[in-house]
């Protein structure tokens, strides 16, 4: 009788099964999830974002656990530094901080905030080359992120013939250039105004009223990179800047 481990002729040899990964590999990075419901005309939006990042050594560790006897219970200055000397800290003076109102060519937006900052892992890793330990770290993004014929509303800062000037949310500067601007629109100049004054009139919609306080506009370009941050709009589209909804 023939041994029943053998392998008959025929037979192909059973690979061995590879153990799967532990949990302590570094994971594919997750360039973005989006955590709240999209809302019309809505350019704030949540973000999930997983980066991989280096620690310098001086952030790498728990002060507070390492050398308990050295920190007093007491809230003075020394106890907080040593307190701040934390991976958290190290991440957001390093990395998230420089981040700050910057466009962000992964999430396709401007930073404006961050929050939640977790690690992957229990421990951080050094490759051969690097001379930091790296660990993935995941942390929720609050990022600007207006699109092309999105409606926005803005706070009229400049008339001129040639354009008129917004300032959306007291942070973001936006231009609506003269042809973009509808034809039953008036400029009426100041003629008390200086010649080489940048206001030297206002602008009448067809309605006769003048513009003042917030208008409503629709995107029509933007242009970003750094810090560096251009829109302009358009008023020519009347009937659905009119009816679109804007969050509160």
């Amino acid at each position: 009788m023939s041994d029943p481990r053998k392998s008959t002729k025929g037979d192909k040899p059973r690979k061995r099964k590879r153990d799967s990964l532990p949990d302590s590999q570094p994971k594919k990075a997750r360039i973005e999830i989006q955590r709240a419901p999209k809302i019309e005309n809505q350019p704030y939006h949540i973000v999930t974002t997983s980066f991989y990042l280096s620690l310098a050594p001086k952030y790498a560790f728990h002060a507070e656990k390492i050398f308990p006897q050295n920190i007093s219970t007491e809230d003075d200055e020394a106890a907080n530094y040593m307190k701040s000397l934390n991976p958290k800290t190290g991440i957001e003076k390093h990395h998230l901080d420089p981040m700050l109102m910057q466009f962000y060519e992964p999430v396709n937006g401007i930073i404006i905030a961050y929050n939640n900052i977790r690690f992957e892992s229990q421990t951080a890793k050094i490759t051969a080359e690097a001379p930091y330990a790296y660990v993935w770290t995941t942390v929720d993004l609050l990022v600007w992120r207006p699109r092309k014929e999105m409606i926005l509303k803005g706070m009229v800062t400049l008339q001129s013939a040639s354009h008129i000037g917004l300032l959306v949310d007291n942070t973001w500067n936006a231009s609506i250039p003269l042809a973009k601007i509808p034809n039953d629109w008036k400029f009426v100049e100041n003629e008390e105004a200086e010649e080489e004054a940048e206001e030297a009139g206002l602008w009448v919609d067809a309605k006769g009223d003048k513009l003042e306080g917030l208008l409503r506009f629709e995107v029509d370009t933007l242009k970003a990179g750094g810090h560096i941050f251009a829109m302009e709009g358009t008023l020519l589209n009347t009937e659905k800047i009119e009816r679109a909804t804007l969050p509160e």
